[in-house]
């Protein structure tokens, strides 16, 4: 995989990723002590921007349940700290990360694709910018909001496999 964005996306968020490290660090081990930190960084940063007042869910504000999907997290009452909300993303119901034993890179970047959705692969026949964003293995196409395709629009986020890369992330 060759990165192809000069314009330093995957460097501001290999940074983020750095310095959210211990936060980062402690869901993981509360979730499952095998699960890496960096699966947790590369999530929030799709989803929140790395902003630690946002639902890892889908980046919706913590001072109520989500109201995107999925909505209606977490099930207790707001306000929610980052690492309850990210706790509850990464248990709930259809991730059960917590049961994961498997952490290699491959399963992680699949899981990382599963959080966001398959529908690239599945209905789309494109690699998922998700993971690809800013790589040689994506260049167009993106759901631009839940269930809205646009076949022009073009992710400018960081991919969370630069971003891996970048972490120097091997296995």
């Amino acid at each position: 995989m060759d990165l192809t964005e000069t314009d330093g996306r995957f460097e501001w968020d290999v940074a983020k990723c750095l310095s959210g490290k211990s936060r980062y660090r402690e869901i993981s081990r509360k979730v499952n002590p095998a699960m890496p930190w960096w699966f947790v960084a590369v999530i929030h940063g799709m989803e929140c921007s790395y902003s630690f007042s946002k639902h890892l869910h889908n980046g919706d504000p913590l001072a109520a349940r989500t109201k995107l999907i999925p909505s209606g997290r977490p099930k207790s009452n707001p306000p929610f700290t980052f690492e309850d909300s990210a706790f509850d993303a990464l248990t709930m119901s259809g991730k059960a990360y917590h049961l994961e034993t498997d952490w290699s890179l491959e399963r992680c970047l699949w899981r990382l694709e599963g959080y966001n959705g398959y529908g690239y692969r599945l209905y789309r026949g494109i690699f998922s910018p998700y993971i690809w964003a800013g790589t040689n293995h994506y260049t167009r196409g993106k759901y631009v909001r839940d269930g809205v395709w646009s076949s022009t629009a073009i992710s400018t986020q960081a991919g969370c496999a630069g971003v891996l890369k970048l972490l120097g992330v091997t296995k």
